[in-house]
C-alpha cells in the first residue's frame, strides 16, 4: 500500500465501499446455494489436512502470479507485464460476471430464470460485461470510475472466497498471506517489483498520461493506491461473517469497525513510511474479533 502524507477519513472510501459490496455479494452466492459442493481446486472440510491443502494452494497462487510479474518487470517486459495484467483481470471478470448473473437467475421466477440462466443468455451478456469493465478499468481516466469498478470486482471475488472456503481455512490464509505480505513489502518480492517498475512506468507507450503499469491490480483513490489483494482478503474475511454459528447483524457492523479501523491505522503510519503491508493490522483484529464472537 502506497500513500501521500496526509489521511484523512475521504480515503476510507474504497474500502467502506468493498465491505458494503462483499457483504450484499455473500448474501446472493448464500441466498442461491450455487456454492454449496467444493468448488475446484479448493476443498470445503474442516479438517487440518483440507485447511493446510487450501493455505498451501492459495500461497502457491499468489507465488505463482507474483513470480511472472517481477521475472516480466525485471526483463522490462513492461508491455507484457501490462498485458498479463489485463488478460487476468479479464478472465477473472469473466468467471465473476458468469457466477454473478447464473445467482441472480437462481432467485427469479422459474420462467424466468429458464431463459436468463441459460449459456445463450449468460456467455454473451457476461462478455459484453467483461469488456467494457476491463477497458474502463484499464483505459479511463476517471479516477472515481475506475476506483468504482476496481472495488466493484476485487470485492465480489472476496465475497466468493469468504462463501467457498470453510472458516478455519480463511484464519489461516489471512494469518499466513499476512506474515506473507510483511515480508513481501520490506525484503520480498513486492519490495523488488515496486523498486523495477518506479522509473520504468514512463517507458509505456500509452496515449493518456495518467494511466499506470499497476492499473487494474491497484485502488487508485485521492493519491492513495491500495492493492486488489487487499480489497479481496478485507471482503473474504467480510463475508465470512455467514459461517458463524451465532451470526447477527451485529457481527457484520463490528467487523466493518474493525477493519476500516486496521486500514485508517495503517494508512496513518504511511505519513511517516514509504510504504508498509495493507493485511496483517486489518487481518489480525478482524480474526481476533470472529474468533471471539464464535466463542460466545
Amino acid at each position: 500500500m502506497k500513500s501521500p502524507r496526509k489521511i484523512g477519513l475521504i480515503h476510507l472510501i474504497p474500502v467502506s465501499i468493498s465491505l458494503v459490496f462483499s457483504y450484499f455479494s455473500a448474501i446472493l452466492f448464500k441466498s442461491s446455494n450455487l456454492l454449496e459442493e467444493d468448488i475446484a481446486p479448493f476443498l470445503r472440510e474442516e479438517s487440518i489436512g483440507a485447511v493446510l491443502y487450501n493455505v498451501f494452494l492459495f500461497i502457491g497462487l499468489v507465488c505463482i502470479g507474483t513470480a511472472i510479474m517481477l521475472f516480466l518487470s525485471l526483463r522490462r517486459k513492461l508491455n507484457i507485464l501490462r498485458l498479463f495484467f489485463i488478460l487476468s483481470i479479464s478472465i477473472a471478470l469473466f468467471s465473476f460476471y458468469q457466477l454473478y448473473i447464473l445467482s441472480i437467475t437462481v432467485l427469479l421466477p422459474r420462467s424466468l430464470a429458464e431463459t436468463l440462466g441459460s449459456d445463450v443468455f449468460i456467455f454473451p451478456v457476461s462478455l459484453v460485461l467483461t469488456t467494457a469493465t476491463s477497458y474502463l478499468v484499464f483505459f479511463s481516466r476517471n479516477e472515481f470510475l475506475v476506483m468504482l469498478l476496481t472495488v466493484f470486482y476485487a470485492s465480489g471475488i472476496g465475497a466468493l472466497f469468504g462463501t467457498i472456503l470453510p472458516f478455519w481455512s480463511i484464519v489461516a490464509i489471512g494469518l499466513t498471506m499476512s506474515a506473507y505480505d510483511l515480508f513481501s513489502v520490506f525484503k520480498g518480492p513486492l519490495k523488488k517489483f515496486i523498486e523495477s517498475i518506479s522509473e520504468r512506468d514512463s517507458e509505456l507507450p500509452f496515449k493518456y498520461p495518467k494511466q499506470t503499469l499497476l492499473r487494474g491490480v491497484t485502488v487508485p483513490f485521492k493519491g492513495i493506491n491500495i492493492g486488489v489483494g487487499d480489497i479481496v482478503f478485507y471482503s473474504m474475511f467480510n463475508a465470512s461473517v455467514f459461517q458463524l454459528r451465532n451470526y447477527t447483524p451485529i457481527v457484520t457492523l463490528a467487523l466493518f469497525a474493525t477493519i476500516t479501523a486496521g486500514v485508517f491505522v495503517t494508512l496513518r503510519l504511511l505519513e511517516k513510511y514509504r510504504a508498509l503491508p495493507a493485511l496483517p493490522l486489518p487481518i489480525i483484529l478482524s480474526i481476533i474479533l470472529l474468533l471471539l464472537w464464535n466463542s460466545l
